[in-house]
């Protein structure tokens, strides 16, 4: 499958799932929250946020621009695929944060890099990527792009799934039906939604992507975490993550550029 192919598919999944993509996903989004509230202060501890222009790569419904304007980030550019999920952010901070400064791209991350000049990469301070590399092809050659253009800036890149051998892949598979079968007995979310096209994926290696920003005098802080959408869940998987570390495992990257 080629680069076209991979981003056309993935536009044609988020275009049937757009509608529905915040449905029942309360209890993660709140899991989630804490932790990336947490990684915002630790940039903010690099770079005074509330001067800072941000693009949102992969901005989906808003969920990470949405916890930047909360902590008190005033220029905002989101970048995503799908207009609907554009239109549904772009509802979200009229309602929570309209003193915000909110532009939106409805764009791949190929195209919108070639189409904006040096100087409009340049002016931002803080790229976001939030649980998207693993659907952008060649995202190692984009990301070194923006370095070149935006030597200066931050980077935060969340929520990036391990490459898993085949068992661990299956184990995994079958926590995750677990996991939301708990949190749709405990939270009664709305019903699933079905019949929607397959997504395509690549696999991310953080340990490349870390070398790449060291190359490019980067410091790098990293760490791994597990959200499931359930508390409970998030326990009982404690001791087999001792079997299966990598099981429900995803990776956090933040490059600060050396002093």
């Amino acid at each position: 499958m080629n680069d076209c192919d991979i981003i056309e598919k993935n536009k044609a999944f988020y275009q049937a799932y757009a509608p529905y993509y915040d449905r029942g996903r309360s209890e993660f989004f709140r899991h989630e929250t804490q932790r990336i509230q947490k990684d915002i202060s630790f940039i903010n501890s690099k770079r005074d946020v509330s001067k800072a222009k941000l693009l949102d790569v992969g901005s989906g419904t808003g969920f990470y621009s949405l916890l930047a304007a909360s902590t008190g980030i005033k220029n905002i550019h989101c970048l995503d695929l799908d207009e609907q999920f554009l239109n549904l952010t772009r509802t979200k901070f009229r309602t929570q944060y309209p003193e915000t400064k909110l532009t939106c791209h409805n764009n791949d991350m190929r195209s919108f890099i070639d189409q904006y000049s040096h100087d409009t990469l340049r002016n931002f301070d803080i790229f976001f990527f939030g649980s998207v590399l693993h659907y952008v092809p060649n995202h190692e050659e984009l990301l070194q792009k923006i370095i070149n253009d935006a030597p200066k800036s931050i980077y935060y890149l969340s929520s990036i799934p391990l490459t898993l051998g085949s068992t661990q892949s299956f184990f995994q598979s079958a926590f995750l039906r677990v996991d939301y079968l708990f949190h749709r007995l405990l939270k009664q979310p709305p019903p699933l939604v079905r019949h929607v096209p397959d997504q395509a994926t690549v696999n991310v290696n953080i340990e490349t992507l870390a070398d790449l920003f060291m190359q490019n005098s980067f410091e790098i802080y990293t760490y791994n975490y597990t959200t499931f959408h359930s508390s409970i869940f998030n326990v009982i998987t404690k001791p087999i993550k001792n079997i299966f570390p990598s099981i429900g495992t995803h990776s956090t990257l933040i490059a600060t550029p050396k002093e």
